[in-house]
């Protein structure tokens, strides 16, 4: 009886381990149905069909003598100590036994198991029979925003609190949509488990908040007066003797700038510079040229200057920590706010609708674990199941493994067997819940985060048992990539042994793989333009090996967002060369999908312009509509805002009053046939109609339903190919873990390591929590100098693991080759940055580049492997991964931010207001147009129309910015996203291109700030990354009359 623990680094057989444990327990037994008494957990839905395939492929191959299973069939008889003959037969035996009880085959997801157990048990758990479990998480995020927006209406504090929040965003130059807020805010609860820190906050209404914020206010002001008062004292002492900053120690760098930026209201909480310190701690005072005079006068106030000086930055010191959580949460107090309306309305949908999520009756499952010793739920579940296996330990949360861990102890001490696998440097779905140390930690346990008081007899069979094993031969990849990697990563070890040292111990391994060679590449790219650039690099490395021989199919392009995998793909379609990627065959990335979607919310959600828009903008961008010009759309839209004019001067008939009377199926197929037409339907259009021709067949003909069935399942709504060899896969570096390519591309590997989390519940100490029990506190540098530097520090050392981990998964992966584009580091940044861990590879003796930005080691001599090219049908990628162009006209929706202003609001309305205005307008002769479009829609007055027109046309005109506005020689771009080398979009509110000059401009509200300049800075950087070398920035201060020239 053995409790197995298998640490398998990549490549090194972890299946058939898991395979060969399972059938050792199976043949093992004379039952031939043991089958029944084994439960193998898997991650993945994928990975449990895997596992299943290859077990009756093992004993259909055993027990027709097959030569592929001979080596497994010898591992057996080995672990049995049964004769090959005997094994035959029990494997001939078991597989019929099995193929006639399949439903016994015990192989599912954890939360697949875990959703038996509730079905099972929902009446020991004090579960209704009849609860849905919520499975899909948007689901339930959209009925909880519903939910919220259904109050608003009826609650002004809630909606003074979304406004107040909203304003927040729109200061800090974010998204300030509150529907997408409140999407994000919900999604980052469920993730966080910040309900059971909310459990605090039960009886607090949201006029807690506020004086909690008030609280904050006055906080803050009365240290910051403390500390301008003292600073105060001490300029004028200094001022008294006539001293200058030149008399004085480092002059304008030294103690006399540092008291009088502190006395001047500057931020109070500046720490000392190594020159003031020097200054107390070495009592120099006077630069080594101060005159007579001043010694002498600087000695009248020496001692009570040394003694204020000392009690300032004590007092300094001494306030920082609670100042900046003071700072901190005043700017998060409206997010806590919402965020704990939320966890109300979860708790009313739950009882509304009788739903919960799977992660709520994990935490049921814990509760009666923790206060059970032999939980009565799982006395059925233990006397059917003997043996567990375990497989992507690493990736199973703390409260996953604390519910597993009775089933095991119970087997164990009965005498069964169990095993888990995992590999803790494949650990990369920590935001899931994913814990790597508790692997690592084993056989020792530690659920602290359970609050689970101590219990010597927890896991003391397990523990008993425990016998580790380190599968240390990697059958996959190339001898060159495993020296690479065995190299490499020791590199890192070695620079960061506290982060690393445990997770990649053993981490060498042996190369047993069939193929020789192999060879691995790191070009470093310049910093300018360096998205384009290292697309571009893949896309020429591809063409590359594929002229040399290589077939496409065996090419893997690994990346790390699904905006990188859609850029690719778009790349890739342009290049003409076939490329398989599930994300950019989902429907919805499909332009004529969102084409008859926008249909159909037009027609059935009250004729809303903006979709109107969408439907005329594909159109004029597919030709549907030929006398209109795609640049010219946004003037004649303005001009005559109606789809139905529109479609009369188009000669286009169609009776749009009569479209919303067919059917649901009728109205897709009448949509798809009058403008796309038969020889233009693609496989999205097919799967488009069975999708509509199922849902109906399922639920009816609701049009307003079918809306709300896509909403919900859109993700999931994909064409499927076949698996083809001829054509390059596009992924995710976590959709690729488990694979194997031949040859793999990871084309943007760098950027800085940031925080895994955006905010960081944190539980309140010393004067903090005389202010809030709990706090949510944004996860940035800041908190380094509050109470809870060492969560913010554990962040950033768990964050940095997953990015090594991420690296690590990418490049064993790799068969044969490996080659990886990254940035040469920037030597003065001082942050740990993902292309100064591949830099680290440049020292490695295995080098053979003589290329000071350009890592090579092996050869491509065997880049051609024995895979014949499959033929395949001929597919045209009918794909639209990326918008050509943004909406030029951001129509808006009645429940935008809007709808919320109050008042004592009213520069801030006026800034949105014509910041939508501007969004609009490509040449200024359009602007009367735009101003009687929302006179119409009765947004704005006449009066305030013809003010704001006033406004704006007086500050541009007579300005220098007025020839990129009026009759404008290139071409203009209005709220254009840009994406920059981290994958975050940029979006400038207009840039005019004018051959390769480009002019980017922000339209600003209030004062101006250097935050403004810093953001228009890095679209002016991200703008040269483009290709673009010449370009102007200017600010515009509507509220101010100023226009800003940003200096380069």
């Amino acid at each position: 009886m053995h409790f197995h623990v298998v640490k398998s680094s990549a490549g090194s057989g972890k299946t058939y381990a898991l395979v060969k444990q399972y059938l050792t327990h199976l043949l093992g037994s004379l039952a031939p149905d043991y089958f029944r008494h084994i439960l193998a957990i898997t991650f993945t839905n994928k990975a449990t069909d895997e596992m299943k395939e290859r077990i009756i492929a093992a004993l259909k191959g055993i027990s027709s003598g097959a030569e592929k299973q001979m080596d497994l069939a010898s591992d057996l008889s080995k672990e049995t100590g049964l004769d090959h003959e005997i094994i035959r037969q029990r494997a001939s035996s078991i597989l019929q036994n099995l193929i006639h009880n399949y439903g016994d085959f015990n192989i599912s997801t954890i939360d697949h198991f875990v959703n038996r157990i509730v079905k099972s048990f929902s009446f020991e758990m004090g579960i209704p029979s009849n609860i849905e479990i919520e499975l899909k998480e948007d689901r339930l995020i959209r009925k909880i925003v519903d939910g919220l927006f259904e109050k608003m209406s009826d609650d002004e504090k809630l909606s003074n609190v979304l406004l107040a929040y909203s304003e927040y965003k729109f200061t800090e130059e974010q998204n300030y949509d509150v529907e997408v807020n409140l999407f994000d805010l919900t999604r980052e609860l469920m993730r966080s488990d910040g309900r059971g820190y909310l459990k605090k906050f039960e009886k607090f209404e949201l006029g807690d908040f506020i004086n909690v914020q008030k609280e904050l206010s006055t906080r803050v002001k009365s240290m910051t007066v403390e500390i301008h008062t003292l600073a105060s004292e001490l300029k004028s002492l200094i001022e008294q003797t006539g001293l200058e900053a030149s008399d004085m120690y480092r002059g304008s760098s030294g103690v006399h700038k540092y008291i009088f930026n502190l006395a001047d209201k500057g931020d109070p909480m500046i720490l000392p510079n190594s020159y003031v310190r020097a200054t107390l701690e070495e009592s120099k005072w006077l630069s080594p040229k101060a005159s007579d005079t001043a010694k002498s006068s600087f000695i009248s106030i020496e001692t009570n200057l040394e003694q204020g000086l000392n009690e300032l930055i004590h007092l300094i010191e001494t306030h920082i920590p609670h100042y900046t959580f003071c700072r901190m949460l005043s700017g998060q107090i409206h997010s806590l706010a919402i965020v704990n309306e939320v966890k109300k309305e979860i708790d009313l949908i739950k009882d509304e609708y009788n739903v919960a999520r799977l992660e709520d009756f994990n935490k049921i499952i814990a509760e009666i674990v923790k206060d059970n010793p032999i939980p009565y739920i799982y006395e059925r579940i233990g006397e059917k199941f003997h043996h567990y296996l375990i497989d992507e330990f690493q990736d199973t949360s703390e409260i996953q493994w604390f519910n597993l861990l009775p089933l095991l102890e119970n087997g164990l001490s009965e005498g069964f067997g169990s095993l888990i696998v995992g590999d803790a440097k494949q650990a990369i779905y920590r935001w899931r819940g994913g814990e790597l140390d508790q692997l690592n930690r084993l056989p020792e346990l530690n659920f602290n985060s359970l609050d689970i008081s101590e219990n010597s007899d927890l896991g003391r069979n397990m523990k008993a048992a425990f016998n580790e094993k380190f599968l240390d031969s990697n059958y996959r990849s190339a001898e060159n990539v495993v020296r690479f990697v065995n190299h490499f990563f020791e590199i890192l070890i070695t620079s960061f042994p506290d982060e690393l040292n445990t997770v990649y111990s053993g981490h060498t391994q042996k190369s047993m793989s069939a193929i020789s060679g192999g060879v691995v590449e790191i070009k470093f790219l310049p910093d300018e333009s360096l998205l384009e650039n290292a697309a571009g690099y893949a896309v020429n490395k591809i063409k590359e090996l594929m002229q040399s021989g290589v077939h496409s199919g065996d090419i893997a392009l690994l990346c790390r967002t699904r905006f990188q995998c859609t850029m690719m793909a778009s790349l890739l379609l342009d290049n003409q060369i076939p490329f398989i990627s599930d994300e950019s065959l989902k429907l919805y990335h499909s332009h004529s999908v969102r084409f008859v979607l926008n249909w159909l919310l037009y027609l059935y959600t009250g004729r809303n312009p903006q979709h109107a828009y969408k439907i005329l903008e594909y159109l004029a961008e597919n030709k549907g509509l030929g006398y209109i010009d795609e640049d010219k759309l946004p003037e004649i839209w303005a001009g005559d805002p109606s789809l139905e004019n529109v479609f009369a001067k188009a000669d286009i008939n169609l009776d749009v009053h009569f479209l919303s009377k067919e059917n649901l199926l009728e109205l897709v197929y009448t949509l798809i046939e009058t403008f796309i037409g038969s020889e233009r339907k693609d496989r999205y259009m097919l799967a488009l109609e069975n999708c509509v021709s199922e849902f109906m067949g399922n639920y009816g003909n609701d049009p307003i339903e079918f809306l709300k069935w896509w909403e919900d399942n859109k993700e999931d709504l994909a064409i499927t190919y076949p698996s083809l060899k001829s054509a390059v896969r596009i992924m995710t570096i976590h959709k690729a873990k488990g694979l194997e390519f031949n040859t793999v591309i990871v084309p943007f590997s760098y950027g800085r390591i940031k925080p895994g989390k955006s905010h960081i519940w944190v539980e309140s100490k010393e004067k903090d929590s005389e202010v809030i029990p709990i706090a949510w506190l944004k996860c940035s540098e800041d908190l380094l100098k509050t109470n809870y530097a060492d969560l913010y520090n554990e962040e950033m050392r768990m964050s940095f693991t997953d990015t090594v981990n991420l690296m690590y998964v990418g490049a064993t992966r790799a068969k044969h080759g490996l080659y990886i584009t990254s940035k040469i580091p920037s030597k003065s940044s001082g942050k740990i940055t993902e292309e100064a861990l591949w830099y680290k590879s440049m020292s490695l003796e295995l080098n053979e580049s003589v290329d000071a930005d350009f890592f090579r080691f092996g050869n491509e001599a065997n880049e051609k492997v024995n895979t014949s090219p499959e033929k395949s049908p001929v597919l045209s990628y009918p794909l639209s991964p990326m918008s050509s162009w943004r909406d030029r006209i951001m129509l808006k929706y009645k429940t935008d931010v809007f709808d919320l202003q109050s008042s004592g609001q009213d520069a801030i309305s006026e800034g949105l207001l014509i910041h939508e205005i501007m969004s609009r307008v490509v040449d200024l002769g359009e602007l009367s147009s735009v101003l009687s479009y929302y006179v119409l829609l009765g947004d704005i007055s006449q009066e305030k129309a013809d003010s704001l027109k006033k406004k704006i046309t007086g500050l541009i005109v007579p300005s220098e910015v007025n020839r990129y506005f009026v009759n404008v020689k290139g071409r203009v771009f209005n709220e254009r996203e840009m994406m920059d080398v981290t994958g975050k979009l940029l979006r400038p509110d207009r840039c005019v291109v004018e051959g390769d000059h480009m002019i980017v401009i922000d339209y600003k509200t209030g004062s101006p700030h250097d935050s403004h300049k810093e953001q228009i800075r890095q679209y002016v950087k991200l703008a040269r990354e483009l290709g673009y070398a010449d370009v102007d920035a200017f600010l515009i201060y509507f509220s101010e009359g100023l226009i800003e020239k940003l200096q380069n």
